[in-house]
């Protein structure tokens, strides 16, 4: 076979199936990457036995173990020869040990596979995990879950009944399972130690530092990952280095959990309020600054003025006003102070703060006497909007509300005055 494109059967297989089988053989090196047959791949075509195998076989060859490999692909390859465990160590020792005409057939048969591809024939000290995880690096399985569950590193789920010892390995290499991809039953595996694992593997394991938020300590976290496939190698704590992705993380943490909770000044919640109120009253062109809103896209208004912090409570009033200041620049501030101010300047000289964020704001709280003189009532928005007055005694108790204080003189004001 020279190239596998041109190959035709008489039931060709669907495009998936095909389209598999040679992704399996470029993984194997059988192929290249124009899909042309390799010397690698010339080589797998002598051996009478699947290309997986015959991959295993090969590399063997190159550490003077072709022989213990070729024996591994004879015990898969025959239906109960050394029993039925689920353990393929298991299986391969008692063919070694087995005197029996079967079992000197099948020694005689690795034996020949080892010569097709250069090998020797000693037995020697047999590692089956890492014969398997050449010919199965995608079935390269870590423990997940309660006692006998694997996921391998294609992703794909399988399990051992408890009992097996097998199932008390932290990794295994699956060479054999049945049944659908989310409940399959292991039939054939070995173990495999993670130190294999790494050195078979070296160039497809990756290690990366993930960032993630710890809602409970409202923090940014970062843990170093090494992963190979779809299984973690290693997960461990590690210091957080990436100082902008950590403040994007930070303050999408927070947009999830609660704005709320960020430090606001009684200055940063009149702001807020009165964009809202502008917003409102005078059109969507105002920016609008309610804790839905600011929450949205991540509070990615926030992540760069909180930069190289990974927690919450790392958060001060000043950065939320750097973040505010972007939002709502000087100019808009200074027409928002001219249309909505946010304190009012008594007739006694007081200044008092107006609440924007009252249910029936604006409200301003005053004493009585601090109106006197005054006869218009107090209004913001250029006099289109009048404030809610919220009268207060000398001893600043709740005394009346009003919209209209030329009427509240006029009226109700005698018998306040001689209550008071």
């Amino acid at each position: 076979v020279t190239d596998p494109k041109a190959l035709t059967f008489p039931d060709q297989p669907p495009a998936p199936a095909w389209d598999e089988a040679v992704t399996l053989l470029k993984s194997l090196d059988a192929l290249d990457g124009e899909g042309r047959i390799t010397a690698h791949g010339k080589l797998l075509a002598k051996l009478p036995l699947h290309p997986r195998l015959g991959h295993m076989i090969a590399h063997a060859a190159d550490e003077a173990t072709a022989f213990q490999a070729a024996l591994i692909g004879v015990v898969l390859g025959e239906q109960g020869l050394g029993g039925s465990d689920t353990d393929l160590a298991v299986r391969v020792r008692r063919v070694i040990g087995d005197s029996g005409k079967r079992a000197a057939e099948a020694r005689r048969m690795a034996q020949g596979w080892a010569k097709l591809v250069g090998g020797g024939s000693g037995a020697g000290a047999f590692d089956i995990g890492r014969h398997l995880a050449r010919a199965f690096p995608d079935r390269v399985a870590q423990a997940a879950g309660p006692r006998g569950q694997f996921r391998l590193a294609n992703g794909r789920q399988g399990r051992i009944e408890e009992t097996d010892a097998l199932a008390r390995e932290a990794f295994i290499v699956v060479a054999d399972m049945t049944g659908k991809a989310a409940s399959a039953t292991i039939r054939a595996a070995a173990a495999i130690e993670r130190q294999t694992i790494e050195e078979v593997f070296a160039d497809r394991i990756s290690t990366q530092t993930v960032l993630a938020f710890d809602r409970e300590a409202k923090a940014v976290r970062a843990r170093t990952q090494q992963r190979f496939g779809a299984l973690r190698l290693e997960d461990a704590p590690a210091p957080v280095t990436d100082r902008d992705a950590a403040a994007k993380m930070l303050a999408a943490g927070i947009a999830q959990t609660n704005i709320a909770a960020l430090p606001w000044s009684r200055e940063q919640i009149s702001l807020r309020g009165r964009a809202g109120f502008l917003r409102q009253h005078m059109g969507n062109e105002w920016l609008d600054l309610s804790d839905a809103a600011l929450a949205g896209d991540g509070a990615a208004w926030l992540a760069p003025h909180i930069t190289g912090l990974t927690r919450l409570d790392e958060i001060t009033g000043e950065h939320l006003s750097a973040a505010l200041y972007d939002l709502l620049p000087w100019e808009k501030r200074g027409e928002m102070d001219r249309l909505l101010p946010s304190h009012f300047d008594a007739p006694s000289g007081s200044r008092l703060p107006i609440d924007y964020t009252a249910e029936n704001g604006p409200v301003l709280a005053i004493r009585v006497q601090e109106l006197f003189g005054l006869d218009t009532h107090p209004s913001i928005a250029g006099g289109r909007v009048k404030l809610l007055l919220s009268l207060l005694s000398p001893a600043h108790r709740p005394i009346q509300t009003t919209r209209d204080l030329p009427g509240f003189w006029a009226g109700s004001w005698a018998d306040v005055r001689a209550e008071m």
